[in-house]
Formats: structure tokens, C-alpha cells, sequence
């Protein structure tokens, strides 16, 4: 019944293309890690054809893994003309992405809705560290996350894989370098590409003065995990709330929530503690480790500790942030995956965009200004039927910057039983995938381990 109701909703699909046959497939716009590259020797050996376009200058490694690449020099206002016309002369059947909302993803999407093509999309796990995320579509299936998780009759028995040990974890640091090397090697070599494009400006400039200052404010907070660690453990405990702050120009801020940018979001925020909070409440922002080299939020928070009083509200950089949850009486956040952290802590979350994760029996779903007073912890039962839900359906083991499983390929991933028949990848996740399970008797519940 579950494997039956994953293919209902998750599939697949491009015209004249079963499940299992050799596929015409085109990567666009990649990871800067190149995982993706290994993904595409997996790939060739399970049968299918694999093109890479190259957008920049580290695009051409796929060629030393044995991957045809085509170059793409011209403006991006050009590209849906060329691609639609490359997509028509070679017979692509399926396209790989990315995060669709890149911009050259974002009109490869169009491009194969127009065509009928087949969409596959890869981005980092949504359960850190070692998972990748992976679905058909060109966009987050929220609305299939919903209905399985609505279905009564397929609560609490969602099983819970068993995998063999990593022998590799997923290194933030190594994860860090090589995006950083290639991100350089683009811009040092610009010339080749002129008019790439990504979501943030590819300025060789900007980007080596944001990584000095991400150094010199990064040491400027040595003291911060000696000051606030014993007051969060102390004092604090259970008596403040945690704001994690995202990027201003995340695609979830821009395409998944009401808001424009972050001072929206902690001003906000704010006005609603302070009508609504108790007297000795505290609110803690912590800064998202990528803006550490470009912004202070310094300004803004001089304004709030004037208002609301400098022993009530704080801005922290590197206090550990699993210490901030399990100490906080309550998380709010916007959408971003730090709320299905706090909901492995079975702590009180509020999203305020539209999140994954935001599903009754899970999230806080009342107003912000109700929250302040609520105590809306979700069981554990619940969090691990939802993890599982989510490792059926959407969520592969490993990641595409490290290969994490020994014997799982060129990626090291363990792919959902679905993914993993559809492309012909012979790694998964589960140990004997099937076309269906029987339905499981209303009254025998699965062991399900985090």
C-alpha cells in the first residue's frame, strides 16, 4: 500500500518513457561540488545517455568522468531558444537540475513542461548530514508531503530503513573548499563563460573580500561560546526563544514566504514578542553562517535592544545551535531546515513561510502572536514516522559532495526504492524494494529508530 501511494503521487513521467528504460538524459545547471558528475557515471553504467551542459569553466571536469559535455558561451536571455532547439535535435527525454530556481534550471523547467520531458531534481537533504534530496518535478512536492502525511490509515507505519554504516560523513569544512575552489576557479577563469550566471553575483571582488571578512568576524566571536553556552544551559534554559536567521536572498525567503528579506522577518518577529511574551523572556537571533562575511545586522539590533531592553533580545554567531534548541522554550522560523532540527528535539515550532515541514501533529499552528504562549511540542512518535515518511519518498542517503556508502556506486548514495527503479540504479535505500507492500493491519505498529 505505501510503494503503491508513493508511485500514485511521486512519478516520473515523460512521453514514450517507462519506468526502467534506457533515457536520453541532459544535466543543466549542477552542484558546484560536481556530485553530480558522479551521478552521471551511475548513470551511463545503468544504461542511459548522459549530456552535461557546460555553463562554466568547472562544468568541463564532466568530461574527464567520461561525460559528453556541450558549452554554453551565450547570454542567459538566449538560452531557452538554444536549449529548446538542443532539446528537440537530440531527443532528450529527461532533464537533470539542481535547485530548480537557478536560473538556467528555472527555464530548463519551462522548456520540459513545454516538451513533456522529464524533470528529476537533486539539492542538499533535507535531514543533515547525510542525505540528498531527490524528487520528479521541477518544483518542492509540498502538496504530496501533505496528502501521505494527512492518510490516517498510513500513519505509524512508515518503515524506518536500516542502512549499513557510513564510511564517510559529510564535512561542512570539506563541503565549504571545494564550492569555494570551484566558485574561484569560475571567476578566475570568467573569460571562458562571460555570461554565466547564478543566484548571487559572480564578482571575483565581492566574493574575496566576503571570505576575509568572514575570517575576521568568524575569530572577532571567539569569546561568544564561553559567554552565552553556560547562560543558554544556565539561567536561560526554557526561558528564551530561538529566531535562526536565513539568507536574504534564499530562494525559499523569495519564493516560499510572504517576505522580501530578513529585517522584515526580525521586525516582525520582535513587535510580536514584545506585544505577547512574558516579562522574562529572551529572544535569540542566531546569524546564519553564510552571512557571516557580508552582513552584521548590527543596526537593526541596536534599534530592538533600545525597545525591547538589552537584557531581552541578543544577536549570536557561534554558540552551538543544537544547544540553542534544546535549551529554547520555542523555535520560529521562516521555512528553513533548522525547524526539522528543532522538531528532532521535539521542540516548539513555528514556521512562518511555507514549509515542508509545517504539518499539523508537527508545527505550532496557530498564529505567531498565540505562540509566544503555547507549548506545542510534537511526540516523538510522531517526528520519526514523519523522518520516515520522508526517507520513503524523498530523501536519499549519502550526499553528492562525499561518497558516504561503500558499494553504492560512483555517489556512495542509497537511493528511495522509487527513485532508484525509475533510473535504474541498483543502490537503495531499502533492502528489498518492491512494485507494492500489503497493507499492514491498523493494529501492528513498526519499530521506527532515528
Amino acid at each position: 500500500m505505501i510503494n503503491a501511494e508513493i508511485d500514485r503521487l511521486f512519478k516520473l513521467d515523460p512521453k514514450g518513457v517507462v519506468r526502467g528504460q534506457r533515457r536520453r538524459i541532459l544535466i543543466v545547471q549542477a552542484d558546484w561540488e560536481l556530485g553530480m558528475a558522479r551521478l552521471g557515471q551511475d548513470l551511463k553504467k545503468a544504461g542511459h545517455s548522459v549530456t552535461k551542459v557546460a555553463l562554466t569553466t568547472p562544468d568541463l571536469f564532466y568530461r574527464l568522468c567520461g561525460i559528453e559535455t556541450v558549452s554554453y558561451r551565450a547570454p542567459l536571455e538566449e538560452f531557452e531558444v538554444w536549449l529548446d532547439d538542443f532539446v528537440a535535435t537530440r531527443e532528450f527525454d529527461t532533464i537533470l537540475i539542481y535547485n530548480p530556481y537557478r536560473p538556467y534550471n528555472r527555464i530548463s523547467s519551462q522548456v520540459a513542461e513545454r516538451r513533456g520531458l522529464g524533470v528529476v531534481q537533486f539539492d542538499q537533504g533535507l535531514l543533515r548530514p547525510i542525505h540528498v534530496s531527490v524528487f520528479f518535478g521541477s518544483r518542492f512536492p509540498f502538496e504530496q508531503i501533505r496528502e501521505l502525511w494527512a492518510d490516517r490509515e498510513l500513519r505509524g507505519h512508515w518503515p524506518a530503513p536500516k542502512p549499513p554504516a557510513p564510511v564517510r560523513s559529510v564535512s561542512s569544512a570539506r563541503k565549504n573548499f571545494w564550492l569555494g575552489f570551484f566558485v574561484l576557479i569560475a571567476l578566475v577563469c570568467r573569460s571562458l563563460f562571460p555570461h554565466y550566471r547564478d543566484q548571487q553575483k559572480m564578482c571575483l571582488i565581492t566574493q574575496l573580500i566576503g571570505a576575509i571578512m568572514y575570517g575576521v568576524r568568524y575569530y572577532q566571536k571567539h569569546w561568544e561560546p564561553a559567554h552565552y553556552t553556560p547562560k543558554v544551559t544556565g539561567e536561560w534554559s526554557g526561558k528564551y526563544y530561538l529566531v535562526p536567521l536565513q539568507l536574504g536572498h534564499d530562494v525559499q525567503i523569495q519564493h516560499n514566504s510572504p517576505f522580501h528579506g530578513m529585517n522584515e522577518v526580525i521586525n516582525l518577529v520582535a513587535d510580536s514578542f514584545q506585544r505577547n511574551a512574558g516579562a522574562e523572556d529572551r529572544l535569540v537571533f542566531k546569524i546564519h553562517p553564510l552571512d557571516r562575511g557580508y552582513r552584521t545586522f548590527r543596526e537593526i539590533f541596536e534599534e530592538l535592544q533600545l525597545r525591547l531592553g538589552e537584557d531581552r533580545v541578543f544577536l549570536v554567531d557561534r554558540v552551538d545551535l543544537t544547544t540553542l534548541i534544546q535549551h529554547s522554550r520555542g523555535v520560529v522560523t521562516v521555512n528553513s531546515t533548522v525547524g526539522l532540527t528543532a522538531l528532532r528535539e521535539c521542540a516548539c515550532v513555528k514556521a512562518l513561510g511555507n514549509a515542508f515541514y509545517d504539518l499539523p501533529d508537527l508545527t505550532f499552528q496557530g498564529s505567531l502572536d498565540q505562540f509566544w504562549s503555547a507549548d506545542h511540542r510534537p511526540t516523538e512518535e510522531n517526528v520519526q514516522q514523519y523522518l520516515n515518511l520522508l526517507e520513503c519518498t524523498i530523501q536519499g542517503r549519502g550526499a553528492l559532495s562525499a561518497r558516504c556508502y561503500a558499494g553504492a556506486g560512483h555517489t556512495g548514495i542509497l537511493w528511495p526504492t522509487q527513485v532508484g527503479k525509475t533510473l535504474n540504479l541498483d543502490s537503495f535505500l531499502y533492502p528489498v524494494p518492491q512494485e507494492d507492500d500489503a497493507p499492514v493491519p491498523a493494529n501492528k505498529k513498526k519499530q521506527c529508530l532515528i
